[in-house]
């Protein structure tokens, strides 16, 4: 973008490589000012420091005074996260500030009253994940992944009302498929009215376990078998099957045994699947059924990786995580409806800007 009365240039660009910012520069006319924007995707996506420097290094060049860097980035939760490694770097030379900031730095009209409410309501449900969406403070990671879990607020222990069903516009499954592992369908019910998603019932075998695995089209049967159980209790077949995309062979199995069905590619974003499943039971927007029983013997001991956490790239246990996969893979399928029953938080994935 170009101001015609004085030919001053405002550059827009990515930077999957140094080659990108290297085209825009101008020999006659130096850069003075360059901003580096969600500067923590350089070091979870990047080459972290070696790249920003260089970045550095490019614009620098001819420039003898009035030259400005300036970064902004949300916190990690985990304060060991390599970017703060950095920051500490950056806090010891001369010329460097560092300056956090959070929403209530700004005038309140510039936010809006709807802004401010939904800062209160996540306050008011988890003030832990309020100092660190609205406040930026790292708060560090607790080592059960779903702390804010609590059976007396999100398990249902009966059956669901009639005013409970017949608000359920879409019934949809989760799968997460092993061979030797376990394997685990979930079903869920999706009601507009009550802005809230119920869980129906579950499957899960584990031929490690039982000591008998079952074929993918025996699975398929197994699946079939559950999807009509559902039609004959909740009026409607499961319009979608969120799988992981690796279990080809069972997402066959299962076109060919239920065509009422579509098989959706499960996204498999582990960081920010977690991270919304996190919203939507912390916000009492997903209840689970005393039927899935895996799930609740699992959502209480999934946890993080104590050493991972000590690396600063958080990652969790694979043990007793089946459900916990076909609960993310849902929930990501199905997130640009739950994110509308939210107060307006989603709009910040993460903390707020250093």
């Amino acid at each position: 973008i170009t101001y015609l009365k004085n030919g001053n240039s405002v550059y827009f660009t990515g930077n999957d490589s140094i080659d990108d910012t290297k085209g825009i520069i101008d020999e006659e006319k130096p850069i003075k000012l360059v901003i580096l924007d969600e500067l923590t995707e350089f070091f979870e996506r990047g080459q972290g420091e070696d790249e920003i420097s260089n970045i550095e290094a490019t614009f620098v060049r001819g420039n003898d005074d009035e030259f400005c860097m300036e970064y902004y980035f949300n916190p990690p939760k985990n304060p060991n996260a390599s970017i703060f490694k950095w920051v500490k770097k950056m806090e010891k030379r001369s010329d460097c500030i560092h300056i956090h900031v959070d929403y209530r730095d700004v005038p309140e009209k510039w936010l809006g009253k709807k802004l401010i409410q939904s800062a209160m309501e996540m306050k008011k449900v988890d003030e832990r994940m309020y100092n660190w969406i609205w406040l930026g403070i790292s708060i560090g990671l607790d080592e059960i992944v779903y702390y804010m879990f609590d059976k007396d607020k999100h398990v249902l222990d009966r059956n669901l009302t009639n005013d409970e069903i017949n608000g359920i516009t879409r019934i949809d499954a989760s799968c997460d498929y092993g061979q030797m592992n376990a394997t685990v369908f979930e079903f869920w019910g999706l009601n507009p009215t009550l802005k809230t998603v119920f869980g129906l019932d579950e499957f899960y075998h584990s031929g490690r376990e039982s000591g008998k695995q079952l074929t993918p089209s025996e699975y398929a049967f197994k699946f079939k078998k559950m999807c009509e159980k559902i039609k004959e209790e909740f009026g409607q077949y499961p319009r979608n099957l969120y799988i992981d995309p690796s279990a080809r062979g069972l997402a066959e199995e299962i076109k060919r045994a239920c065509p009422f069905i579509k098989i959706r590619g499960a996204q498999n974003d582990v960081k920010l699947g977690i991270s919304r499943v996190q919203k939507a039971i912390a916000f009492q927007k997903v209840l689970f059924s005393t039927r899935q029983e895996m799930l609740l013997n699992e959502i209480v001991i999934y946890s993080y990786d104590k050493k991972s956490i000590e690396s600063g790239i958080e990652k969790p246990v694979k043990d007793d995580d089946h459900c916990m996969d076909a609960l993310r893979y849902y929930i990501m399928g199905i997130w640009k409806y739950i994110k509308r029953y939210l107060p307006d938080v989603e709009k910040n994935e993460g903390g707020e800007d250093d």
